[in-house]
């Protein structure tokens, strides 16, 4: 029950740093460069890639490479399933740029590569090569199609003016920061004590726990775009946050701690279920464009049972 004190508690923390580094670092960003659309999509992504990296260094500090790399997976398929949904049963989420539905895609082909790599149950050098080789390919491809649509984003989404000084938006940054680190701690911390308290796997607890806690942490996000009828953004930044979580994250974990053995277990249940959510996306919002409360139930029902298989299998 200790655990689960902190488990909680760590979320609400990593939750609250995770607001105030991406509002306060995309804020400073907006002062000395462009605002409008290039500004809250920078922001949707910090919302989404911030806390997943925060909960692998902390994981990485106590060799905790497994876990790590549970919460990547984890973190990608609560994106999809989680955030996603929740955000469409909050409100329809409208595109009004294809340019995320043409990369909804993207993250499909990231999980069957991702799979590929893992296959052999190892994560080497040479692996992490080819995920780094493909994301500045997905980087190249999205850059190109939000280039092509940036006059009619940046009609459809002129940012406010950003009035607070640079020197409080620069200590907000700072401070959400350190709460970031702060809270990926808790998570590790408990994870690693509810994953000897269950004597379960490491990579399982990580999937289970630490993934859904980094979603989770950029929720409040996308919830607020999905209200102001920013669908978009919303969609932005589980793509984002999808993809680096099977892509460039995975790649520097290797390279900062060394060949990771996977085994197995991301083969038969993890990775098939992030592919049929990436895949089942992409038809809901092709037609019309939009993801629907009824859609993202759908979504939500997914994720659920996903959860449920997993931890019958675990007590099996």
């Amino acid at each position: 029950m200790v655990d689960v004190g902190w488990y909680l508690l760590g979320i609400l923390v990593l939750l609250l740093g995770t607001d105030a580094f991406a509002k306060g670092f995309a804020a400073l960003c907006a002062r000395r460069a462009v605002q409008g659309f290039a500004f809250a999509l920078g922001a949707s992504a910090l919302n989404a890639i911030v806390p997943a990296a925060a909960i692998v260094v902390a994981a990485l500090f106590v060799d905790a490479r497994a876990l790590a790399l549970g919460s990547l997976v984890g973190g990608a398929i609560a994106q999809l399933g989680l955030v996603l949904g929740l955000a469409a049963m909050l409100a329809p989420l409208r595109l009004r740029l294809r340019t995320f539905v043409h990369a909804i895609p993207l993250i499909a082909l990231a999980t069957v590569l991702f799979g590929v790599l893992v296959f052999d149950g190892l994560l080497a050098a040479l692996d992490a090569g080819l995920l780094g080789t493909a994301t500045l390919v997905a980087m190249v491809l999205l850059a190109r199609d939000t280039g092509r649509e940036r006059i009619a984003a940046r009609a459809l989404f002129d940012g406010d003016a950003v009035r607070a000084a640079s020197g409080l938006l620069a200590v907000r940054s700072l401070v959400g920061l350190g709460l970031v680190g702060l809270g990926a701690w808790l998570l590790v911390g408990a994870a690693l004590g509810l994953a000897a308290g269950l004597e379960s796997g490491t990579l399982l607890v990580g999937l289970l726990l630490l993934g859904p806690a980094a979603a989770i942490a950029g929720l409040p996000a996308a919830l607020v775009h999905a209200r102001r009828g920013h669908g978009d953004f919303a969609v932005g930044q589980v793509l984002f946050g999808a993809l680096a979580n099977v892509l460039p994250l995975p790649a520097l974990l290797v390279l900062a701690a060394g060949p990771l053995v996977t085994g197995a277990a991301l083969s038969n249940l993890e990775l098939p279920a992030l592919l049929a959510l990436s895949v089942a996306v992409y038809p809901m919002m092709r037609n019309d464009g939009e993801l629907s409360r009824r859609e993202g139930l759908v979504l939500v029902a997914a994720f659920a049972t996903f959860i449920v298989i997993e931890m019958l299998l675990l007590m099996a």
